[in-house]
């Protein structure tokens, strides 16, 4: 869905973070609390340890959605 133009919002430990494509530096983007981090897809944002050194498939039980757009 995000590799489609969709957009992905969710919390993690009182973190906002987001997600969506990215047009300025790789092909998807997460921010949280303001902080870029660029990917090359989708797979490399899921498994890079960026969240208290664990990964996004590693947390998801943890994380409170809040939008998808």
């Amino acid at each position: 869905m995000i590799e489609n133009g969709r957009e992905f919002e969710f919390s993690y430990k009182g973190n906002l973070c987001f997600i969506s494509g990215s047009e300025t530096q790789k092909e998807v983007s997460l921010w949280i609390d303001k902080t870029e981090y660029a990917f090359d897809n989708i797979e490399n944002l899921a498994e890079s340890k960026v969240f208290d050194n664990k990964s996004l498939l590693e947390i998801w039980n943890d994380i409170e959605i809040e939008t998808l757009f």
